[in-house]
């Protein structure tokens, strides 16, 4: 397995390459830059291990770990000194060589960086490949072993790829470093289809009326973790999270959960947070037929052929609340500059009165228990009558963002 790091100049004229072997026999050849030995022994991450003598899955995870502790400082240092400055990353690979060096993609660089992975794995199921980040998959069509005129015709598709995406990158922070006008503040939004009008009309509202720019993340569990992520990176100046159905996916099985660590990233910053209920009526399934027996019985609603919906119950809702609750109350490092809204008319598009997951003893029970909960601890509750959807509703919780933001 060889990872190669591009470096363009100023112009994007030319791009040198750093190649790397990470492989588990080693390779020598004149144009590879860090040798499986010199990663290994300057880069491990503790005693030297005998490569050849580890198993397989053992391999893999140490030349991870000496993998993500080599780029990581080749990427420091072009951030320290813009003439060894990294623009992309680029590996092809088997389901092996894939693990290994999508790890260190997601680990090392931020969102927005350049990153290509050539894989065999790339028509499967990529979410564990890709994560939260924005690792670009190539397929292979056929395995990497050895070489034939498709895959030489890949490869060169795939250097041409990187090339122009290493290029772009490297002149859009050109382009940056150049501009003298003051930037917007970043705000980040959570969307889900039954939230929809609620998001664009804070939307168009805050960048109409505000410097914001606004980034909408679809609740689809990867959409939560790459809003987390981004608050982590600092790339977040404040969130307004509408839409927490992640939550109900976590808690109940359903198949669009952000994990266990769902709200944290912008409690522990410190960042003006704003935190509604929005879509906590329903967990999400795949086609109808795939839903959990435990559940056969229960209200279900096919949002499309392959999404059923199921209704949370009173219990369930009281078990979201204590989701929030709990982590307001252990990770909030601010709590004035967090607030809790809650749409009591509505908390998405199918739950208001006369709709199918219309419930109002499960929101009302969601609604008790988050005000009684927070209750002591320094955080605003605001219980409105309006639904989620509510135009009005909208504007005042965009103007409730922008007071809290300062603007």
């Amino acid at each position: 397995m060889r990872s190669q790091i591009l470096q363009g100049d100023s112009n994007g004229s030319s791009t040198r390459v750093t190649l790397i072997d990470a492989g588990r026999s080693p390779t020598d050849s004149e144009h590879i830059d860090v040798s499986q030995e010199l990663l290994t022994s300057a880069y491990a991450p503790s005693e030297k291990q005998d490569v050849a003598e580890l198993p397989r899955g053992d391999v893999i995870k140490y030349m991870i770990a000496c993998s993500i502790n080599c780029v990581r400082k080749l990427y420091q240092a072009g951030l320290q000194d813009p003439t060894k400055a990294i623009h992309g990353i680029v590996s092809a690979g088997g389901t092996g060589g894939t693990s290994l060096v999508s790890a260190v993609m997601r680990e090392v660089f931020p969102v927005g960086f350049p990153k290509l992975m050539v894989s065999t794995n790339a028509s499967g199921d990529t979410g564990p490949v890709v994560g939260e980040t924005d690792i670009t998959m190539m397929y292979s069509v056929v395995d990497i072993a050895g070489t034939n005129s498709l895959l030489k015709r890949i490869l060169s598709n795939a250097a041409g790829a990187i090339t122009g995406m290493a290029g772009a990158y490297e002149r859009s922070l050109t382009e940056q470093s150049r501009q003298s006008k003051q930037p917007r503040k970043r705000l980040g939004l959570t969307m889900f289809g039954v939230t929809t009008p609620c998001v664009d009309k804070v939307r168009t509202h805050l960048e109409a009326d505000y410097p914001i720019e606004c980034f909408v993340f679809h609740c689809t569990g990867h959409g939560g973790k790459a809003m987390e992520r981004l608050v982590e990176e600092g790339k977040l100046d404040a969130v307004l999270d509408l839409t927490t159905t992640e939550i109900c996916d976590e808690l109940m099985g359903g198949n669009m959960s952000a994990g266990k660590h769902r709200l944290e990233a912008a409690l522990k910053a410190g960042i003006p947070y704003i935190i509604s209920v929005g879509a906590t009526d329903m967990v999400n399934f795949g086609p109808r037929a795939t839903v959990p027996e435990k559940y056969s019985q229960r209200q279900l609603f096919e949002h499309n052929p392959v999404v059923t919906l199921m209704r949370t119950s009173s219990e369930e809702t009281a078990m979201v609340s204590g989701f929030i609750a709990g982590k307001i109350t252990k990770f909030a490092k601010s709590p004035e500059k967090v607030q809790v809204v809650l749409p009591k008319g509505g908390v998405s598009m199918i739950s208001t009165p006369g709709a199918p997951f219309y419930d109002a003893k499960a929101d009302e029970t969601l609604f008790q228990c988050l005000e009684f909960q927070l209750r002591d601890s320094g955080v605003l509750v605001e219980s409105d009558e309006r639904a989620i959807n509510d135009e009005a509703f909208a504007v005042d919780v965009a103007e409730r963002m922008a007071k809290l933001m300062g603007l």
